[in-house]
């Protein structure tokens, strides 16, 4: 298993990070890390997208199926994708109001074969696209604010 912890103060109330937490819709918008994808004609059903920067590569993205796991609202929202034996991604986002901030974990849990075999891979790409997400989630979180959204 691979665990990859980030957490963040950021400076917006915890309504605005977890309404931008839990609109799948607008990922695409405010980060290219890694987007959230919803297929109307299979509700319940998610897609989990990155994009794979590796030297001496072009760029790539990767694709996984799964499904929300978690939904606390102003709490915790967390998602399974992947395949059980292979690769498996539990992501997770935990919030708590602090003093007019929000102290936002961010969790991904890699398990399955794939860790076996490359886990120095794996933290090199998944390192990144969790620095960004919070880096990503603080500058949406604040645009909501200020837009009264």
């Amino acid at each position: 298993m691979l665990v990859l912890d980030a957490e963040r103060d950021v400076r917006a109330p915890v309504g605005a990070v977890w309404r931008a937490l839990a609109d799948y819709r607008r990922y695409p918008k405010w980060t290219g890390a890694a987007i959230l994808l919803q297929d109307p004609a299979r509700p319940g059903e998610l897609v989990y997208r990155i994009r794979v920067r590796t030297p001496g590569r072009d760029e790539r993205a990767w694709s996984f199926p799964g499904r929300e796991t978690t939904r606390e609202p102003l709490r915790a929202i967390g998602w399974r994708f992947g395949m059980a034996l292979v690769f498996r991604l539990d992501i997770g986002f935990e919030t708590s109001a602090r003093g007019g901030m929000t102290h936002v974990r961010h969790v991904v849990r890699i398990t399955g074969l794939v860790t076996v075999l490359r886990p120095a891979l794996l933290r090199r790409i998944f390192e990144p696209v969790v620095e960004t997400m919070l880096r990503d989630l603080e500058a949406e979180a604040r645009r909501r604010q200020r837009r009264g959204a």
